[in-house]
């Protein structure tokens, strides 16, 4: 059998053809699509949103939520010791990962309990998705794994039994409306 010399050039243009169909024929993720989340989904984002990871929603782990940037805050509940320290991320930040638009935010708990709060709540003040308190991560039996909080500075003016109605801990599900 002889070998034409031409047959590592067959080779090189068929690879080349291969990489040019593997970029053609592999889906590549839209403008409109966040990772998936490797860890434990701890948050789910839905309604009004135009980025998602899963049909029709955002699904958040821990990373995923700490790669938007998070922040501290000390800030005294009547449920926590007074000077806790809480770290997590701006609610804002989260609005903008997922293209959120609406007037109301669903917010809802674990157990069920939910309120509809303002969309610049989230969108516009500090409001933050707590998940550390004091540096220990917030678990279900305390508060956890994500707690709404509103920071006082930002609302000196807002009645504090309202502010704490929307202070909604074991939080699982936001939905834009």
């Amino acid at each position: 059998m002889t070998h034409s010399p031409l047959r590592p050039q067959r080779f090189a243009v068929l690879l080349w053809i291969a990489t040019c169909l593997s970029f053609i024929l592999v889906p590549v993720a839209s403008a409109g699509e966040l990772p998936t989340p490797e860890g434990e989904v701890i948050l789910v984002v839905k309604g009004a949103i135009s980025h998602t990871n899963a049909p029709g929603e955002a699904r958040f782990d821990y990373a995923m939520l700490a790669e938007l940037g998070l922040v501290t805050e000390q800030i005294d509940t009547e449920w926590t010791p007074a000077g806790a320290v809480f770290e997590g991320i701006r609610a804002r930040k989260l609005v903008e990962a997922v293209g959120a638009s609406g007037r109301r935010v669903r917010v809802t708990a674990l157990n069920d309990y939910s309120v509809s709060v303002p969309f610049e709540d989230l969108a516009d003040y500090d409001t933050i998705l707590a998940t550390s308190r004091d540096g220990q991560r917030l678990r279900l039996r305390n508060q956890g794994p994500v707690w709404l909080m509103y920071v006082p500075h930002d609302r000196p003016d807002e009645l504090q039994t309202v502010i704490n109605h929307r202070m909604v801990w074991q939080l699982q599900t936001l939905e834009f409306e």
